[in-house]
């Protein structure tokens, strides 16, 4: 089950049936979110103004404000600020399961069962990862079809950028007594504005520093965690 508490400004607690019947009313103890209830929740990312959670059999859930696109949930409308307050289920045709999420300030991205790397929301500054001509606003979820050739086992979204991790794999080579294992994969791409990542990154790049250098093994890098700036 999953519980959720502080501030309700623009539904981001999911708390649609909360005591006073104000979906984005505040809340000073963990509160349990009942439209989850029976959806065991396996993993959960908490925005500036939006919530993500994925629930056994690797559905994907989100509420929260809807500005910018971050919540997936199609183009609600450009009129003015919207929110979902009731945790809603985002639909990725091409995505059977979805393994990890995260929610930034203003966009999203998860990860499918097969290690693919989906993006949403605001654009600005090349967070999404899309192309230098694609800086946009994504309302649903958009593969990047760029690094497909990549397995991603985690990913971060902070306020203006992205970082993805790929999978860490066991890698052996050598055969009978002379057999070794190695760590594989563990590759650190990021995507967003200059002035956060020491370099403009349009589409996911990886960081030169980070690469194996002659002579030396490569870093491989476990976890990831973008902040805000």
């Amino acid at each position: 089950q999953m519980y959720m508490w502080g501030m309700g400004v623009s539904g981001r607690l999911g708390l649609d049936d909360t005591e006073g019947g104000d979906p984005r009313a505040d809340t000073s103890r963990p509160t349990l979110v009942q439209a989850l209830q029976g959806k065991p929740v396996i993993r959960a990312s908490a925005g500036y103004s939006h919530s993500a959670a994925i629930v056994s059999g690797g559905e994907l859930y989100i509420w929260g404000g809807a500005s910018s696109g971050k919540l997936g949930l199609g183009k609600l409308t450009t009129q003015q600020e919207c929110y979902c307050s009731v945790p809603t289920r985002v639909v990725i045709p091409t995505c059977r399961k979805v393994r990890r999420v995260s929610c930034g300030a203003n966009h999203t991205a998860c990860i499918g069962s097969g290690g693919e790397l989906y993006v949403w929301g605001c654009g600005d500054g090349g967070r999404l990862g899309l192309g230098k001509h694609n800086m946009v606003t994504q309302h649903s979820p958009v593969l990047v079809e760029d690094m497909q050739h990549e397995t991603f086992g985690n990913v971060s979204c902070g306020y203006f950028q992205t970082i993805a991790l790929t999978a860490v794999k066991d890698q052996v080579s050598g055969d009978g007594g002379a057999k070794m294992k190695a760590l594989s994969g563990g590759t650190v791409y990021v995507a967003g504005p200059a002035n956060v990542l020491g370099m403009f990154c349009p589409v996911f790049t990886d960081y030169p520093s980070l690469r194996a250098q002659p002579g030396q093994t490569a870093i491989v890098c476990r976890q990831v965690s973008a902040g805000f700036g």
